[in-house]
């Protein structure tokens, strides 16, 4: 009986699988978390990728990298979080800052802190939130890769994901 689990490449890395449906068909999972996060966490939320074979399983590794990022630390760094801030009015995610340090507290602002990127915390504060989930990933790609216009090829999203170092726990 075939495995359903995904493949592992000599190099021990996973193969990821193409979407064989919805607006990403074509593209892997870890491709669709850097273009579309909002997509991916609703339809994880919703239950689509179950008794999809491989692609459920694929869903569930990318689901606990994906709010489980490592913060980058220097060698200097004595402490090192992630503050989340949400819109004051509306609530939604309106941008996310790396403080090195002792945290500032900032008035008349909405926030969270913790001690790993979630790429879900835009959909966790409003369900539909593109314009979040796209400031998430340009601030996301500042932090670990220097720039937010850091472009994300097939190979580097998928490479990133299949860096077990770059994630809390695995």
């Amino acid at each position: 009986m075939k495995s359903l689990k995904s493949q592992n490449r000599d190099d021990g890395k996973m193969e990821w699988s193409k979407l064989t449906f919805g607006k990403h068909y074509g593209k892997t999972l870890p491709q669709v978390m850097f273009i579309d996060p909002d997509w991916f966490f609703h339809l994880h939320n919703e239950g689509a990728f179950i008794n999809r074979g491989v692609i459920e399983d694929e869903a569930e590794t990318i689901y606990r990298r994906a709010t489980s990022i490592q913060i980058p630390i220097s060698d200097v760094d004595e402490y090192c979080h992630i503050v989340y801030f949400q819109h004051p009015s509306t609530g939604k995610f309106n941008s996310m800052l790396l403080v090195r340090g002792i945290r500032s507290s900032r008035n008349g602002t909405s926030e969270a802190i913790s001690d790993v990127i979630d790429l879900s915390y835009p959909t966790r504060c409003s369900i539909y939130d593109k314009r979040g989930c796209k400031l998430m990933i340009r601030r996301v790609k500042s932090i670990l890769f220097g720039a937010e216009n850091y472009t994300m090829s097939k190979a580097r999203c998928e490479d990133f994901f299949n860096d077990k170092s770059a994630f809390r726990d695995f």
